[in-house]
């Protein structure tokens, strides 16, 4: 998805493709699309997630390990 071939027609049929699908689709889209190109914990990750509404709290639940490296600083 991110690497791309230097086809700038190949993107526009994904744009194409894009805008024939509903919103709750594309933003499924979106979602993996951030994940394959955003770097974690970047101000590009945050901004975005701002910006879609992003609800963490129900994506993700801090297992124990990371609730230790988090307590400890270390994380």
């Amino acid at each position: 998805m991110t690497g791309g071939n230097g086809d700038d027609y190949g993107v526009v049929g994904i744009f194409q493709r894009l805008l024939d699908l509903p919103d709750a689709v594309v933003m499924e889209v979106i979602a993996i699309v951030m994940g394959e190109t955003l770097g974690s914990g970047s101000a590009a990750v945050e901004a975005v997630g701002m910006e879609i509404g992003v609800d963490m709290a129900r994506c993700w639940r801090a297992t124990t390990p990371f609730s230790h490296l988090s307590a400890t600083g270390k994380c």
